[in-house]
């Protein structure tokens, strides 16, 4: 479910929590400056959403307009993120690739650093980490792009209409985690710790 709510400056967010049998991760589409950022704690920085679009393979800025929505004011909401995006010179879906490559995680770098480039990284986490529940075969991202384009289009209509902003406490909008899932869920980032400590130890000894 996309919720649409307010941040502690007031700025409109748009946020989905991802569930599937494999993992459970947060992404949040916020505003800083007038401009939209996709924020994913598998990056290191906020990353703008021209940028991850054309990573998805729309490459075309009218198409990635269209794809939004055609409402009076959406193109002028949206041209600081499209321009955002050609200051950073990311025109291409390689060069966006290698954008997000660049903004990954130190800790995931380094545990895949032997097998996978940051491209392959950077695009292995568009397909299986943000919004996990949307499935993507074959890195056809057609589903999450249209996905993503709804989360934009949400914050939009709420930045036009404030009215749009969905209420936090309204029952329909609460998620309950009982104790299992909770323990899982600390289980596997203590799991994946000890993983990358074992790997990170076995690496220095074998190196020698």
């Amino acid at each position: 479910r996309i919720i649409i709510d307010l941040d502690s400056h007031g700025q409109v967010t748009s946020s989905v929590t991802s569930s599937t049998h494999e993992r459970k991760s947060k992404t949040n589409v916020i505003v800083k400056h007038g401009k939209l950022y996709l924020k994913h704690n598998a990056f290191s920085d906020d990353i703008p959403i021209a940028a991850v679009m054309r990573a998805m393979g729309v490459e075309s800025d009218q198409e990635f307009v269209q794809m939004v929505g055609q409402e009076p004011g959406f193109a002028n909401l949206l041209s600081p993120s499209i321009q955002d995006c050609k200051t950073l010179r990311v025109f291409t879906h390689q060069q966006a690739l290698e954008y997000l490559g660049s903004k990954v995680k130190m800790a995931r770098q380094m545990f895949h650093r032997r097998t996978r480039s940051k491209v392959d990284e950077a695009r292995d986490i568009l397909a299986n980490v943000v919004l996990c529940h949307v499935p993507v075969v074959m890195f056809n991202f057609q589903q999450k792009v249209s996905y993503l384009a709804l989360m934009v289009r949400k914050m939009l209509l709420a930045m036009l209409d404030p009215s749009a902003v969905d209420d936090r406490d309204y029952y329909g909008n609460k998620r309950l985690e009982l104790a299992g899932g909770l323990l899982a869920l600390l289980f596997e980032d203590l799991f994946k710790r000890l993983n990358s400590d074992l790997k990170r130890q076995a690496d220095a000894v074998l190196s020698k």
